[in-house]
């Protein structure tokens, strides 16, 4: 689109990114659970190397490659050859 001055391209803007105000909702009367200890370590914690495998072998190989072009039978492939010992 051509603007005729820099006034109209102003307006156009103004009128595009425009944001209405709204009263967003508050959480001031609002408990949530707390995790506790135990909950929160297992989120922290690291995979072990069963967790791992099981997570990968559990999908098919064969399905579309993802954004990085691979898809699991490469990944699985490159695992049973990686230091982690996955067979």
């Amino acid at each position: 689109m051509i603007y005729k001055n820099e006034k109209q391209m102003k307006k156009f803007f103004q009128q595009t990114f425009l944001e209405e105000e709204w009263r967003r909702p508050k959480f001031d009367e609002v408990h949530f659970k707390l995790l506790g200890e135990k909950d929160n370590t297992l989120l922290i914690a690291l995979f072990d190397d069963e967790e791992i495998k099981q997570a990968v072998w559990d999908c098919d190989g064969d399905k579309s490659p993802g954004r990085d072009k691979y898809n699991f039978s490469f990944i699985k492939k490159v695992l049973a050859y990686s230091k982690c010992g996955f067979h």
